[in-house]
């Protein structure tokens, strides 16, 4: 059996960061503590030098990556692909939890957020055991709406709704 030679990289290129290795339960509440006080102390600097508005703003923002974001982990999960990362941030990490196949988490610099979906790219190398569900959610992808929103076939049928009007959705 044939396997894939070993590429090197080129000269003077960045090393490939390996697997981070697991926080046990007390290092994972440590963190999490650490990161609510910073948050918080972040927070009460900003109201005592009347910078409150401007840091809400910036939460705001946040929360709208956040929820961008948790719209394309829940399409994944529902086409039945592998989400193994979903954080807001981007850096070194800051706190992370797993749960199931899928690693939350928090990187220090809140300047965006990022799902990782196994298969998303051609050049990713995909172990064999996801390579089925990668095949069923390229099947269900077929049907899938732009935007990214499933079609519902069951409320195709119309009825008339009125003089003039062509017919709405059933309820």
């Amino acid at each position: 059996m044939a396997t894939e030679p070993d590429i090197a990289p080129p000269p003077g290129a960045a090393p490939t960061p390996g697997p981070v290795p697991e926080m046990d339960k007390r290092e994972q509440q440590a963190a999490l503590v650490r990161l609510i006080i910073v948050v918080t102390a972040g927070l009460v600097v900003a109201a005592l030098y009347g910078a409150l508005d401007t840091v809400l703003v910036v939460l705001g923002l946040i929360l709208m990556i956040v929820l961008h974001e948790f719209g394309h982990f829940i399409m994944a999960k529902r086409a039945g692909m592998k989400v193994t990362e979903f954080f807001v941030g981007f850096g070194p990490r800051v706190w992370s939890i797993q749960r199931g196949e899928t690693t939350y988490g928090v990187k220090a610099l809140p300047l965006g957020g990022y799902c990782k979906i196994i298969g998303m790219t051609n050049a990713e190398k995909v172990d064999p055991a996801d390579e089925a569900r990668l095949r069923e959610a390229e099947l269900r992808d077929k049907g899938t709406a732009v935007g990214g929103v499933l079609p519902d076939h069951r409320h195709d049928q119309r009825r008339e709704s009125g003089p003039g009007r062509r017919g709405t959705r059933l309820p």
